[in-house]
């Protein structure tokens, strides 16, 4: 009996870009930020396009939060999260990157990666509450992982 979970196939990677200085850490070696979700692949889910397919935990993000394979996704719902989002300088966007610590919301579209998106919660500036939607590609553990022993 195979008692590995089902695999999870992660689309998006934060390893290629470059992370700036702000209140994130910025990845070194080997620990990067990771993706939340990825997808099963087509023998678990009998679905031939890879962004047709359900969302699904990545396997990290699944120790990182203490969740078992079968968890819904739904379950990640009011934890805190990473959103990997470019720096602004003087109004203008810079090409580096840098991980704001938010709040998950919501989850829409969970049954289709290429359609999902999550809804955050975060403090500005003025210590004003926003919520905002977000593209589920951008949203990550809110901490580096070692990805080579996690």
């Amino acid at each position: 009996m195979n008692t590995t979970p089902d695999p999870t196939i992660i689309l998006n990677s934060f390893d290629k870009l470059k992370f700036g200085d702000s209140d994130s850490e910025k990845p070194y070696d080997n620990f990067e930020y990771v993706p939340l979700f990825g997808i099963g692949d087509i023998v678990e889910t009998k679905i031939y396009c890879m962004t047709a397919r359900p969302l699904k935990i990545s396997v990290q993000a699944l120790k990182y939060y203490g969740l078992t394979d079968k968890t819904p996704v739904q379950s990640l719902v009011s934890k805190q999260v990473g959103v990997i989002r470019r720096i602004i300088r003087n109004n203008e966007k810079t090409d580096e990157y840098h991980c704001q610590i938010c709040t998950l919301v919501n989850i829409f579209f969970d049954n289709n990666y290429g359609m999902s998106y999550g809804q955050i919660e975060y403090k500005n500036d003025k210590n004003e509450t926003l919520t905002e939607d977000i593209n589920i590609h951008r949203l990550c553990i809110p901490k580096l992982i070692d990805t080579k022993t996690y």
